[in-house]
């Protein structure tokens, strides 16, 4: 077994305590007298600890994949103006 593939489930363990404090974030109450700014400023930590809870939750599912040998199909994009610009031309 590689060193990588003996990493993993402290790995998610480190993960997991980092989504946790991205929860207690999202659960904090907002200061009702906070001027706009700061309120702005309150709203947009919230938002991003959710995206980071979110990106959290998948990196623990793809590793936890990764350590049983599951491999799933990836969900990307494509970007059909850029294959289509690196396709060979059709000759005539």
């Amino acid at each position: 077994m590689s060193y990588y593939k003996e990493q993993i489930p402290e790995l998610i363990e480190q993960i997991k305590i980092a989504m946790q404090q991205c929860m207690s974030l999202i659960s904090q109450e907002i200061d009702p007298t906070l001027n706009d700014d700061k309120l702005h400023a309150a709203l947009k930590g919230k938002r991003v600890a959710v995206e980071d809870v979110k990106f959290y939750a998948k990196e623990i599912d793809a590793l936890q994949n990764e350590m049983l040998g599951i491999e799933l199909e990836s969900n990307e994009t494509r970007n059909f103006a850029k294959e289509r610009a690196s396709a060979k031309p059709k000759e005539r």
